[in-house]
């Protein structure tokens, strides 16, 4: 098993954004989109979203989210991302996308 990393303050946010409490966990492995996080006493593993949206109506931190994270969440996860006013605040799964008639209907003769 590799060795198990501090939070950073992003992390933290993260993990409590989770309900976690930061200071019971450590970091195992930190990919685009999750962390990989390991209880510190009880060896429980979890996964979090590294930019979920706080459940008590704050904001999501898009300070640290850039416009590849966005392209990668739309292309791999099926995600939509959410502007108001410039910034990010949120993410959504894309609606499928409805056929269009290639033909004419009017032109049946």
């Amino acid at each position: 098993m590799k060795r198990l990393k501090r939070l950073t303050r992003e992390q933290k946010v993260a993990v409590s954004i989770a309900g976690y409490l930061p200071d019971s966990w450590q970091l195992e492995k930190e990919t685009g989109f999750c962390l990989k996080i390991v209880h510190k006493k009880f060896n429980i593993k979890r996964t979090v979203d590294r930019y979920a949206i706080p459940k008590r109506g704050g904001k999501m931190n898009s300070d640290i989210v850039k416009v590849v994270d966005c392209l990668d969440k739309y292309y791999i996860e099926g995600q939509c991302s959410i502007l108001n006013d410039g910034r990010l605040i949120g993410f959504e799964p894309k609606e499928k996308e409805i056929p269009t008639q290639t033909a004419n209907p009017s032109e049946d003769k």
